[in-house]
């Protein structure tokens, strides 16, 4: 039962009405949540001022989702993505009631079709919905053991009142990642270039992730160190120094990572690391070996049989 007060232009509440209630069959409050006798609050409105009215319960939830990398429509394993759910009512439109300013949404669960395990940060709390619509960006999928196969997940939402999105549900396609440094060797004379590349697993094997034009590599997190032989800190300096954006999974013409020329007296090796810092889906810093000078071609052993 309620009425409007014309002079303050809120919704009131009738706080009597369900007393005859309030001794067995309802608590004497405005609970929404089942005690521990199985009782919700006998009271119905809203406890303070507010534009909205009453307690709405959706019919279902949507989910959609925006994925790590858009261009290549994939995430990989342990890499954040977004997540938007929708309170729906049964003609499919936004239930905007179901809001966390008037304590109307409830704590919602991401789960794979109903199964939670190895997700994180896969909740909605009641403040992430405004008017029927929450968004979570930093929900997170890993693989228990890295190499595993591709996988395509489907996002369900449920909240604590069970209503749960079915027809709609956006997915995700997980790839198992890292990071692919190998060793090179030339020239102390000429620039050393070194290659760089994103993989995936394959579920048999490593493979260029050419779906990756969306990893930015921090250049500027190279280091250079154990330097053997010759070679020593400071002659040679590694290029790009910036950031850069994989194509293809690998780095792009021109930006390719390499090794400036130390000169004919540093012949030697030196090792490479790249500290991954936010790019940790990757997993274990990638690293190589760069020699300058040792070997002067290619073929290390050649044999001739006649």
């Amino acid at each position: 039962r309620y009425w409007r007060d014309w002079s303050s232009d809120v919704c009131s509440s009738d706080l009597n009405f369900t007393a005859v209630d309030q001794s067995g069959d309802c608590t004497n409050d405005f609970s929404n949540t089942l005690d521990a006798n199985g009782q919700y609050g006998c009271k119905f409105g809203n406890t303070l001022a507010t534009n909205y009215f009453g307690r709405f319960i959706p019919d279902h939830f949507d989910t959609v989702v925006t994925q790590a990398c858009v261009i290549g429509s994939f995430t990989y394993s342990g890499q954040p993505f977004k997540t938007q759910v929708t309170a729906r009512n049964m003609s499919g439109a936004t239930t905007l009631n179901y809001d966390g300013v008037g304590n109307f949404s409830k704590v919602t669960t991401l789960s794979n079709a109903g199964s939670a395990a190895n997700f994180s940060n896969n909740s909605l709390a009641l403040l992430d919905f405004v008017a029927g619509v929450g968004t979570n960006n930093s929900v997170t999928y890993t693989f228990p053991v890295v190499t595993t196969a591709p996988l395509t997940i489907n996002i369900r939402a449920q909240d604590t009142d069970s209503v749960v999105s079915s027809a709609v549900e956006g997915s995700v396609a997980i790839r198992g990642g890292r990071l692919k440094m190998q060793n090179a060797y030339g020239s102390e004379l000429l620039p050393l270039p070194v290659p760089l590349e994103a993989q995936y697993w394959t579920g048999s094997y490593y493979a260029t992730n050419v779906a990756d034009t969306c990893t930015v590599i921090p250049m500027a997190s190279m280091a250079l160190g154990n330097y053997l032989k010759k070679l020593v800190a400071g002659k040679t300096q590694i290029s790009p120094t910036g950031n850069v954006t994989l194509v293809a999974g690998k780095l792009p013409a021109g930006s390719e990572l390499s090794l400036s020329a130390p000169g004919a007296l540093y012949s030697g090796s030196v090792d490479l690391t790249l500290k991954l810092g936010a790019l940790s889906w990757f997993g274990t810093n990638p690293t190589a070996r760069a020699t300058f000078g040792i070997y002067k071609s290619p073929l290390i052993y050649r044999r001739e049989n006649y």
